[in-house]
């Protein structure tokens, strides 16, 4: 297969959840293309997804030595350190990919996860990561996964409606979308054991 034959198809394996179909074939190809940022930073991607952060940490750094712009590299780095712990590399990671991809959803939730990331950020830094969130849906609309991880950023310090909202949103775009489907029987089901307490409580009284 040609260099974006195997690019597509580990895109494609990645997005189905094939992270291991993906990582054999990035593989198989970088014998042959071992210069690929692309191919690197899609191994990278890979690998984040099925959770081996050492080997992420490596490819993404290879795709990082051959193409210091090369963005998905730059994403999976911000996200390695963020699970770290490591706000301030993050930041400073996802500061590089907004100035490169400014119009791209995905480095502004990137940077609202940084926020996040930090002690106590998802409040200390709501308003932040609400602009974030909002804008990466404001330059996606169409997108059930940017309009699911706005959600998951205003999970924690944003009115419930306001977060359904955004799944609802997101499942009229895609009905069959599992993960929306289950945030939304959480939160629903979440909001309405809070006002069955509380109806308890008034009858009580």
């Amino acid at each position: 297969m040609q260099e974006q034959q195997i690019a597509d198809r580990a895109h494609a394996d990645v997005e189905l959840g094939k992270t291991g179909e993906a990582i054999e074939t990035l593989g198989t190809g970088l014998g042959g293309c071992s210069e690929s940022a692309s191919l690197w930073s899609l191994l990278a991607w890979a690998q984040l997804s099925s959770d081996d952060q050492e080997a992420a940490r490596g490819s993404a750094g290879r795709a990082i030595e051959v193409d210091p712009s090369n963005t998905l590299a730059l994403f999976v780095l911000a996200n390695l350190e963020i699970r770290a712990g490591a706000t301030d590399r993050a930041h400073d990671i996802a500061s590089r990919l907004l100035q490169l991809a400014p119009e791209n959803p995905t480095a502004h939730l990137t940077k609202a996860r940084a926020y996040a990331a930090e002690p106590n950020g998802a409040f200390r830094n709501r308003e932040i990561i609400r602009q974030a969130a909002y804008y990466a849906v404001s330059l996606s609309q169409d997108d059930p996964e940017v309009l699911r991880q706005a959600a998951l950023l205003l999970e924690p310090a944003n009115p419930k409606p306001e977060v359904i909202g955004l799944v609802e949103r997101g499942l009229a775009l895609q009905p069959d979308n599992s993960d929306l489907q289950l945030m939304l029987v959480r939160k629903s089901t979440a909001a309405g054991f809070r006002q069955s307490k509380q109806t308890a409580g008034v009858a009580a009284a």
